[in-house]
């Protein structure tokens, strides 16, 4: 397995559970803390998408957990990662979604866009892709998180950029929240949610 865009290396933990997998990440201080994370289980190159793809390697799985929004031009990174993707194998993707929910949070992360089913589609099928499944999650924080951004743009005021949220019972909750939604998203196609997850294989 491949995780494009890797981070700190919080997913090569849970994927090296089901194999061996390789992480690229073009931060050098998340490389450094990815490596301190999962020792010598798991490789962890640093390296830019499309540029720097582990030459001439082919992966049954590539992850591309909320990366495709960074990349200013997406179709390229998802050209070169088909070419990395072995016969049969799959393509995971999970972005943000709905560009009306776009705030100073999307900014503060350096996205270049929201998705919407169509726009994630056309950019999949534009380098080669075909999706397999596809919903939305995030479920639960929809209401709320959506109520909030579409109040904050019709009234007047300093928009925050949602980053300072943190502490322990915080965490506890949205991964409560997060894990029941597993058994959901697996089996059913979710019309709304604060994320959009696809699957897709090579054509």
């Amino acid at each position: 397995m491949l995780d494009a865009g890797c981070g700190s290396g919080g997913n090569l933990l849970m994927l090296r559970e089901f194999g061996e997998v390789t992480g690229i990440e073009l931060s050098p201080f998340a490389v450094a803390a990815a490596r301190k994370r999962c020792g010598e289980t798991v490789r962890v190159l640093e390296g830019s998408i499309p540029e720097g793809l582990p030459a001439n390697e082919v992966f049954g799985l590539i992850g591309l957990f909320d990366v495709l929004e960074h990349l200013e031009n997406p179709v390229p990174a998802l050209q070169a990662l088909r070419k990395n993707l072995a016969p049969g194998g799959t393509l995971v993707i999970t972005v943000p979604a709905f560009p009306f929910l776009w705030s100073k949070h999307d900014e503060s992360n350096h996205h270049f866009r929201r998705y919407t089913r169509t726009s994630l589609a056309t950019e999949l099928n534009a380098a080669g892709f075909s999706i397999t499944f596809d919903t939305h999650y995030n479920i639960a924080l929809f209401p709320p998180i959506a109520a909030v951004r579409v109040l904050r743009k019709l009234l007047p005021g300093e928009e925050s950029d949602n980053n300072s949220i943190t502490g322990g019972l915080a965490n506890r909750i949205l991964t409560r929240t997060f894990s029941a939604e597993r058994h959901l998203v697996s089996r059913l196609r979710f019309p709304f949610g604060v994320s959009l997850l696809a699957l897709a294989t090579a054509r």
